[in-house]
């Protein structure tokens, strides 16, 4: 299986594709992506990091742990680390934006938020539809 890193991606984007990727100062050098893919397949692969994000426009679909998935405007998506997935753009293709937090960004977060020691986070569904964090992510 094939590990990869947000930025090494892209060698083979075509010019329909567009994508933008960086690093934050803050947050553990949190990176993050915004991209439009029409053509560009994603093999199966992991991320070290989770995977935080929304499609913007168009669908996305993929398939995490065996599990055919179709993503669009108004549902937040999560990809565990170490979480077989993939990605093929339908029809004409779709927007997203990812952000990619280290684990123990994430689990920090949960230690503050309780206030106790605490696990990283598992997400247990890979959508979830909820508008308005929707609308929240994207500003």
């Amino acid at each position: 299986m094939k590990l990869l890193a947000p930025d090494a991606t892209f060698d083979d984007v075509s010019p329909a594709d567009k994508a933008s990727f960086w690093r934050t100062d803050r947050h553990e050098s949190l990176e993050c992506l915004t991209a439009t893919f029409r053509t560009h397949v994603f093999p199966p692969h992991t991320h070290e990091s989770y995977v935080i994000g929304t499609v913007v426009g168009g669908k996305n679909v993929y398939r995490i742990s065996g599990t055919l998935v179709r993503a669009g405007p108004g549902e937040l998506c999560f990809v565990n680390p170490g979480e077989v997935h993939d990605a093929v753009p339908e029809d004409d293709g779709y927007s997203y934006r990812m952000i990619y937090p280290k684990v123990s960004l994430l689990q920090s977060i949960v230690e503050q938020s309780t206030g106790r020691r605490a696990n990283a986070p598992v997400f247990r569904t890979p959508v979830i539809p909820d508008p308005h964090l929707w609308r929240r992510f994207v500003k």
